[in-house]
């Protein structure tokens, strides 16, 4: 499998985690979305119920939530990631509306 690409903007926001919580989301990346399908459906993995103009699928790792597209040819294109807070998405330290 490709290698997913992370938009400049997901590369920004992982820097800006602590080194150990950058490990568990790259981890987490290559076992979810390189080591297997990107598109199938599982507890941690679905497509978005509502459209949106970043991603078409979620990836939950913990309170961490990766977001990214699937293209035609297969590659993943890593859009957002953020950190969930009790019932809010953040995003670059904002409340985050897909």
């Amino acid at each position: 499998m490709k290698e997913p690409i992370l938009s400049n903007r997901a590369v920004r926001q992982l820097k800006d985690l602590r080194a150990y919580d950058q490990k568990r989301v790259i981890e987490g990346i290559r076992r979810h979305l390189v080591e297997a399908d990107p598109t199938e459906k599982t507890r941690n993995k679905f497509s978005l119920r509502r459209e949106s103009d970043h991603a078409d699928f979620e990836l939950r790792l913990d309170d961490f939530r990766v977001f990214y597209r699937v293209e035609q040819d297969g590659t993943v294109y890593v859009a957002l990631i953020g950190r969930k807070d009790g019932n809010r998405l953040l995003i670059d330290d904002e409340v985050f509306e897909l």
